[in-house]
């Protein structure tokens, strides 16, 4: 993949590589190691507040 053995390294210790590296990494070995992004409608947010909290746009999934 053409990618210096101490990034491999980084790699292997969880460090998350740019999408490129991923991509030649999937293609070398044959594998899918993302997955497409679902796209999901937001919850209207009360205009009325000025400020953008995380529950405004969250959503819960239940089990």
């Amino acid at each position: 993949i053409n990618e210096p053995l101490a990034y491999i390294k980084r790699i292997e210790s969880g460090f998350v590589p740019s999408i490129m590296v991923i991509e030649k990494i999937e293609k070398f070995l044959g594998i899918n190691l993302t997955k497409k992004r679902e796209n999901i409608a937001l919850p209207k947010i009360d205009k009325s507040k000025d400020v953008l909290t995380l529950g405004d746009v969250v959503v819960i999934k239940k089990k």
